[in-house]
C-alpha cells in the first residue's frame, strides 16, 4: 500500500513539474509525502529481513501469548527488551487490591 502511495506522489510529481508554470505547493507535497513514504518502507523492509535469536523461554512466551495477537518476533524482541522480569514466590502478592497500576504485567506461569 505504502508503494503504491509512493508511486502515486511520483507520478503526481512528475505531473506537476511538467505544467507551465509550475506550482510549487503541490510540487513540495509530492516530495516530502515520497520522502515519508520512502523511508517507511524502508523501515518495514529492514524490519522483516532482521533475525532475532530467541531463548527457549523467550519462544515459549513469544508463542504463547504474543505470536497468536500477530506480534512479529522483532516487536517482540522490542518488547522483551524493555521489560522487566520478576520472579514470585508462591504466596507473594504481585499487586495489592485498589492499587493503581503504572506498569503491564504478564504472568507466564504459576
Amino acid at each position: 500500500l505504502r508503494v503504491m502511495s509512493a508511486t502515486g506522489s511520483v507520478t503526481s510529481l512528475v505531473y506537476h513539474m511538467s505544467l507551465t508554470p509550475r506550482r510549487l505547493a503541490p510540487i513540495i507535497w509530492s516530495v516530502i509525502f515520497t520522502g515519508v513514504n520512502s523511508y517507511k518502507i524502508y523501515q518495514i523492509m529492514t524490519e522483516r529481513q532482521g533475525t532475532v535469536e530467541m531463548t527457549h523461554e523467550q519462544e515459549l512466551v513469544y508463542s504463547k501469548f504474543f505470536m497468536v495477537h500477530g506480534v512479529t518476533p522483532k516487536q517482540f524482541e522490542a518488547i522483551y527488551n524493555k521489560a522487566e522480569i520478576v520472579h514470585v514466590k508462591k504466596g507473594q502478592h504481585i499487586v495489592e487490591e485498589d492499587e493503581k497500576l503504572k506498569h503491564v504485567i504478564l504472568v507466564t506461569q504459576g
